[in-house]
């Protein structure tokens, strides 16, 4: 909850910022931060959730399609 209010935060103080030139260098690295952090916390979820006694994932298989 404390990593969706801080993309939150972000996002807003860069769009408070008056329209103009200065406003898309803010916004363009803001949404980036955003988009990585998300990406990277996809990708460790699984390790997370094991390293912490949760059950094992198991892959989906595409075989039965």
């Amino acid at each position: 909850m404390k990593v969706k209010t801080r993309r939150l935060m972000q996002e807003a103080m860069a769009l408070s910022i008056p329209p103009d030139d200065s406003r898309s260098l803010v916004l363009m690295p803001a949404y980036f931060v955003v988009v990585f952090s998300i990406f990277v916390q996809s990708l460790t979820v699984d390790r997370v959730i094991r390293m912490n006694g949760g059950p094992p994932v198991a892959p989906q298989s595409s075989a039965g399609r």
